[in-house]
């Protein structure tokens, strides 16, 4: 869609004047740089990852617990995504779309002295971008999916997570004291109880998982 969008640009600007020329000399001033087209390959790399999520957690039926391990496998890939072999395919395919529309890949002039913020001295083009734009863009990303899922968690919920016998089987007992005793007025027992309860649970859990194993290898056993 790029390409047909600075075409239809340069013909506004062949075929119109006055304060929509002014508009489409601006517009295509901005998209023919290396950056825009770099920052536009960047998008699609991070919300290729993001968008089937998103509609994941529009599904009705997930839970709290399966919706954070979701957030944080993307996460997880996003920040493995700041390996140099990742940024390698995107800004080639950057350049390839800048050498279809003669944009010259090239770094901005660098100021001696810079007050807001501080120069990136790099030894090539891929480096300076990666650094300025990339990781920029990425970070920015991460940190408003953690800032969101992480860091402004509701705890009243995630307490009443940790409570819920569907959610118990793979929870520690830690964290199933943690979400008891911010409701410990409301237990039938004491927390005391329900630490007892954890342990022989466990301990039952155990014993039939060792039972299940013995009774596969007795299985092999005769069949061999």
């Amino acid at each position: 869609m790029l390409i047909p969008i600075v075409q239809f640009l340069e013909d506004m600007t062949v075929n119109t004047d006055g304060n929509i020329l002014s508009k489409c000399n601006g517009l295509l001033h901005s998209i023919l740089t290396f950056e825009f087209i770099l920052a536009l390959e960047v998008a699609v790399e991070i919300l290729s990852l993001t968008l089937p999520i998103s509609r994941k957690l529009q599904d009705p039926g997930l839970d709290l617990t399966k919706c954070i391990e979701i957030i944080q496998t993307v996460l997880d890939v996003l920040k493995n995504k700041r390996q140099n072999v990742t940024f390698n395919n995107i800004f080639n395919r950057a350049v390839s779309k800048a050498e279809n529309l003669n944009i010259e890949v090239k770094t901005p002039r660098i100021c001696k002295q810079q007050i807001n913020r501080s120069n990136n001295i790099t030894s090539s083009p891929e480096e300076y971008f990666k650094i300025t734009v990339y990781f920029t863009v990425l970070d920015n990303f991460i940190t408003s999916i953690q800032f969101m899922f992480f860091d402004n968690q509701n705890p009243i919920l995630f307490k009443i997570q940790q409570l819920i016998p569907y959610c118990l089987h793979n929870k520690s007992e830690e964290h199933i004291i943690e979400g008891a005793t911010f409701y410990e007025a409301d237990l039938p027992g004491s927390i005391d109880e329900l630490k007892g309860d954890c342990i022989v649970a466990a301990a039952l859990d155990s014993t039939t998982s060792k039972k299940g194993k013995n009774k596969y290898s007795n299985r092999r056993i005769q069949r061999n």
